[in-house]
């Protein structure tokens, strides 16, 4: 202990001159010195305050203000670079740093070629790192050939090292190395060719990265260095990812430092005040959920300096590191959506086997990443592609050549992938899909001699006007009857890799087109409720909004019923409340802390009856004249701790019954006043259950709309894959009704939680669907704007008699 003690009191003094005094507790290890964290001393030790601006540090301020930038959803391509010292060795990965402590194998070659990591240690690559022969203006233009229409850098990897001009650690590229800011110098390169740049920070892993896994002698403890390497600390055990899918750390607190998350933060606000990046990505390091204080910080300090500078922004990350306020990221084509979303995101992909250069690294080639770009722009995301450059600043021939064949497609083919959305059908057979302007782009992963029939594209979905081919002057031939549509490609490509087809005359008849509102909402009288980020209820007439009200409160309007009197019962996740027409609240009941209320259901003109999500979990029927719990059940639950997965809808029988839709257990179940259980069926992502005028039971899940009777019996059944193969994708149904003319109406909740939760007003997601006895979607809502209706949960038809006040539960009528 004398010897630590003394290497820490060393460190101490030499590093006062770097003002580097905010010092952490030691972590224990037996094979390596337990030296503390050290960190840049902060202004009254914190991080700069958040500007003013519209979002604040809370899920809810990030989910209701942030919008994809249009910039992103427009541009497709972009180019991602990992840069640093470590392209110096160009061996292993960009890992090296880390492996030549801890990889038996780096570490002999290490020392092979550079002596003992001791002696020649990481630190020591960094004079050797001098990018002589880099020019930011011809690394510029290569991108805009390229046909990428944003940039992001590494503007410091795990290692460390500060790529850009730094006022918090004096180990940068503009302070030792090459002395350039490179950050700065690429960034207005390739701004004055017209593309987005941004920047990506992995300063997060930087805490463990390059704790020695060897018990040998290394640099990495050296007082001289620890504003550098940190000292690096003791790494924590982590939950191993299963079948290559990313994890999220879960440890009851933040292992890193309270000072270490301070620097971490005023690092990440350096380089938003100095470059202004367009787009900040973050890699793994940020996944845990216990960062989510220090992350939001971040996300409402960015985003209020952007909404200053008049800027569309955007944060990126990987899994759910950030649950509203970004873009999602996956590393690795392998890891993509293999289908549509109704979600925005992007792949980084790297150009070879590597993220940075390496000596003999196997690349790809352009055919393979135009495919790529293809796939995942018809499945609602971007393509980013990762370039390796070597250390003198240079990139390689092999990848420059890659880049311009890329380019060269888009310079053809860029009307089919720039501004495009998601078509309602991402591929078929060998075509992916894209719209825009009108336009349908069916582009061939493949040339065909023989010709092709696209079977999504029958004529009775609305017929083709006109086939062109970009890139061909010549004419397309097609033909179309309820096969499809069949084109006949001409003798010559006019291009490689993939070949666009525009198509005219369907997208305006197809799910896709723009409904006319008016003429939808005229279909039926209703009345709607829409759970999401804005809590809103309307009364549709005749194709008019005649009534509609926003509950001022938080949470979610679950459940909510028209009654006789036309009030309007509504349950809001924190509560039920109930208005009259004009507005005025005339009954509320508040949930109690840790409790949560998704259903409502009238009893005569006095009770309700809801139940309450909670630790126990109850049925309660109240007196809404004097507040009296006159009936109160402990219910069933799966996990009595996850409050939220409880319960959703509930409804009363005519035999005096409830109907429980057990979310979370995955049960229908059937209980008498006295809460015995009189039946039981398992349905698993059940939302909601009535009871129709034969008897039958209407049970509404997450796989789609089925009628049983009380023997279980399937009588009629709507799967939600017939929904998408018609073109209108019910994708999470929450509610159904059984219309006068036997026709099922559905509800379908669109999550406007995760992803962007922005609405492709090119490919609109439908809010409710009529389907007939044979399975036939007769009739769609669509109405996301003037007035944006929002996702529904309930829509129920006012033409039909309303006889929920005269149903009984048990003693109470």
């Amino acid at each position: 202990m004398k010897n630590n003690r003394t290497g820490l009191l060393f460190l101490i003094i030499l590093l006062m001159p770097f003002a580097l005094c905010a010092q952490d507790a030691p972590q224990k290890n037996n094979n390596h010195p337990n030296f503390p964290r050290v960190t840049a001393s902060l202004p009254g030790g914190k991080a700069a305050d958040i500007p003013a601006g519209p979002f604040s540090p809370t899920w809810k301020s990030i989910s209701q203000n942030y919008k994809v930038p249009d910039w992103f959803l427009d541009g497709k391509f972009g180019i991602f670079i990992h840069y640093g010292p470590y392209t110096v060795p160009a061996h292993a990965s960009e890992w090296y740093p880390r492996h030549m402590y801890s990889n038996p194998g780096v570490q002999k070659w290490h020392e092979e070629h550079f002596g003992k990591v001791d002696s020649f240690g990481y630190k020591d690559f960094i004079p050797l790192f001098k990018m002589e022969k880099f020019n930011a203006g011809e690394w510029a233009e290569l991108f805009k050939k390229s046909g990428a229409r944003y940039v992001i850098p590494t503007a410091e990897h795990h290692d460390g090292f500060a790529m850009y001009d730094s006022k918090l650690t004096r180990w940068n590229a503009k302070n030792m190395g090459p002395h350039i800011d490179f950050i700065g110098e690429l960034g207005d390169a390739v701004r004055a060719k017209g593309l987005k740049f941004g920047v990506s920070n992995h300063r997060m892993e930087n805490w463990d990265f390059m704790y020695p896994q060897l018990d040998v002698k290394t640099d990495l403890f050296d007082p001289r260095y620890a504003d550098f390497y940190g000292p690096p600390q003791v790494p924590q055990v982590r939950k191993l990812p299963k079948n290559g899918e990313e994890v999220m750390e879960d440890q009851a607190k933040a292992y890193q430092s309270e000072a270490y998350l301070e620097e971490w933060l005023a690092r990440c606000q350096e380089l938003v005040d100095k470059y202004k990046p367009d787009l900040f990505w973050f890699d793994n390091g940020v996944n845990s959920r216990q960062l989510d204080s220090i992350k939001l910080r971040f996300a409402a300090y960015y985003y209020n300096r952007a909404a200053q500078w008049g800027k569309s922004v955007s944060i990126s990350t990987k899994s759910d590191a950030y649950l509203a306020g970004s873009i999602r990221d996956f590393e690795r084509q392998g890891r993509a959506p293999k289908e549509r979303t109704d979600y925005y995101w992007q792949v980084d992909d790297p150009i070879g086997d590597k993220f940075g250069y390496v000596e003999g690294m196997k690349l790809s080639n352009a055919g393979a990443i135009v495919r790529k770009l293809v796939e995942n722009v018809s499945h609602n995301g971007n393509y980013m592609l990762n370039i390796s450059p070597k250390s003198d600043g240079t990139i390689p021939e092999e990848q420059k050549q890659i880049l311009l064949g890329v380019g060269n497609w888009l310079t053809i083919n860029g009307d089919g992938i720039y501004g495009t959305r998601a078509w309602k059908t991402d591929k078929d057979g060998q075509f992916c899909f894209t719209t825009k302007g009108g336009a349908l782009y069916a582009i061939s992963l493949q040339w065909s001699e023989q010709p092709v029939t696209i079977a999504a594209l029958p004529i009775s979905a609305g017929k083709v006007s006109e086939v062109t081919l970009l890139g061909y002057k010549g004419e397309i031939k097609f033909s179309q009857d309820e096969t499809g549509l069949k084109i006949f490609f001409p003798a010559t490509p006019p291009c490689e890799y993939a070949y666009t087809f525009k198509i005219k005359g369907v997208i305006n008849n197809t799910a896709t087109g723009n409904v006319d509102a008016k003429s939808s909402l005229s279909h039926l009288d209703f009345f709607y409720a829409g759970e999401a980020k804005k809590q809103n209820m309307y009364i549709v007439r005749k194709g008019e909004v005649t009534w509609s009200y926003t509950h001022p409160g938080e949470g979610e309007i679950s459940d909510a019923v028209m009654l006789s009197n036309g009030n309007i019962l509504f349950a809001h996740q924190f509560g039920i409340t109930e208005i009259t027409p004009d507005k005025k609240v005339v009954w509320n009941y508040d949930a109690p802390s840790g409790t949560e209320t998704h259903t409502a259901v009238p009893i005569g003109k006095n009770s309700v009856l809801f139940l309450q999500n909670g630790n126990p979990a109850k049925l309660i029927v109240m007196n809404k004249k004097n507040n009296a719990v006159e009936k109160e059940l402990i219910m069933q639950v799966g996990n009595p701790n996850k409050v939220h997965g409880h319960f959703r809808h509930a409804r009363l029988t005519k035999a005096g019954t409830i109907l429980v839709a057990h979310m979370d257990m995955g049960q229908l179940c059937e209980y008498d006043a006295d809460g015995k259980q009189l039946f039981s069926m398992d349905i698993p992502g059940i939302w909601s259950a009535e009871e129709l005028p034969n008897g039958h039971i209407l049970v509404t899940s997450k796989t789609g709309v089925r009628e049983i009777d009380r023997q279980q019996n399937l009588i009629w059944e709507y799967p939600l894959s017939l929904s998408k193969d018609a073109g209108y994708s019910i994708t999470s149904p929450q509610t159904s009704v059984r219309l006068a003319n036997e026709n099922t109406l559905v509800s379908n909740w669109f999550n406007q939680w995760n992803g962007t939760g922005q609405v492709d007003m090119n490919n609109q997601p439908i809010q409710a669907a009529e389907v007939t006895p044979d399975k036939k979607i007769v009739w769609v809502l669509r109405q996301w704007q003037s007035p944006d209706l929002g996702p529904s949960t309930i829509i129920v038809p006012l033409n039909q008699p309303r006889t929920t006040e005269k149903i009984s539960f048990g003693q109470f009528h």
